[in-house]
């Protein structure tokens, strides 16, 4: 009178689960077998100014604007890298002292740095801009302490380019192989990663 027996109820409850996770499993989506892979992530081995592919620094005045620039021959990036692609650019600046910036730290260009000079707060800033075929770095600083012969060669810069991988990604998001799994990145997502954490996830070496 009080319905069927709470043994019963469970099995009953076990085999509707079952049958709700493997209907749940057969509606996922999956990428068909002759869809072709993503696009392979490509990086460049750390550089400098002067390196192989590199100009030395240069001074360029537009006004009363004074920035250091560098360029870099960079065949990799074309337009259609340009257009479909993320481009990480990365910096150790081992030329600072390191209380300002420890050698081997690693960060993502754009970036800031503050620090004493005597009396006042000297800032640095870092950039970097890319064309087809043509990778820029450059640099300015609040009191215009620095001409192209001051920037240290222990600077050093590499980038990475990431593929959107077309219509496989939902709008600029990239696809990158995490743990055998197929995942969607946005640019946020990328550029918030650590460098440790995106080398990790695209099997780059550090």
């Amino acid at each position: 009178m009080y319905g069927m027996p709470l043994y019963r109820c469970v099995s009953v409850y076990s085999t509707l689960c079952l049958g709700l996770l493997l209907g749940m499993a057969g509606c996922r989506k999956s990428t068909p077998a002759n869809t072709p892979a993503p696009a392979p992530v490509i990086s460049t081995s750390w550089f400098s100014a002067g390196s192989e592919g590199c100009t030395q620094w240069k001074d360029e005045y537009t006004g009363f604007s004074h920035v250091l620039y560098m360029e870099k021959s960079a065949p990799e990036i074309t337009e259609d890298v340009l257009a479909n692609s993320v481009i990480l650019v990365y910096a150790k600046l081992g030329g600072y002292n390191p209380q300002v910036w420890p050698a081997e730290q690693v960060g993502l260009l754009h970036m800031e740095l503050e620090y004493n000079y005597g009396s006042q707060k000297a800032r640095d800033r870092w950039g970097s801009s890319a064309q087809a075929k043509v990778l820029r770095i450059q640099f300015s600083n609040s009191l215009d302490l620095f001409t192209a012969k001051d920037l240290s060669p222990d600077h050093i810069f590499r980038y990475v380019i990431i593929p959107r991988n077309g219509q496989r990604a939902t709008g600029n998001a990239v696809e990158i192989k995490n743990g055998g799994i197929m995942a969607q990145y946005s640019e946020s997502d990328l550029r918030t990663m650590s460098y440790s954490q995106l080398c990790k996830l695209t099997g780059l070496r550090p």
